[in-house]
């Protein structure tokens, strides 16, 4: 099956949770179109571990993620000349984009995907970048 999406930190944090917006969502765009990236794991895991209850959190990972359900796509030379050719936009007119940002959006434009995030106020000034915009 072609994934079409790439899901933001803060929807896998909140499918982690088991929120009922979040898992709608997903159930309406499907989640085995969707993939994560490598820069989504290490903020998640980040998150879990500044986590109380750190034991639900892995072990909804490991069920989820380690099961072979979603890929995880890779911050590689493609993505990292994309990120370069972004974040240099910014930089020529004085602004300075936040780097996780920056490198989620360039994995998902590399690989053609549709971002699914939260925080759409985030992404949606960065060109060419496809977010998911509920209707």
């Amino acid at each position: 099956m072609t994934k079409k999406y790439l899901l933001d930190t803060n929807i896998l944090i909140d499918l982690g949770r088991k929120e009922t917006s979040v898992i709608k969502l997903l159930e309406k765009i499907n989640i085995e179109e969707c993939e994560i990236c490598s820069i989504v794991t290490a903020e998640y895991f980040q998150g879990l571990y500044m986590a109380k209850n750190i034991n639900f959190e892995r072990d909804w990972y490991r069920k989820f993620i380690e099961a072979g359900e979603m890929k995880i796509l890779p911050f590689d030379e493609k993505c990292a000349k994309k990120y370069g050719e972004i974040q240099a936009k910014y930089l020529k007119l004085g602004k300075l984009r936040p780097l996780f940002d920056l490198v989620i959006a360039s994995v998902c434009m590399v690989n053609n995907l549709t971002l699914v995030t939260k925080n759409v106020k985030d992404f949606e000034m960065i060109e060419r970048l496809k977010i998911y915009k509920e209707k």
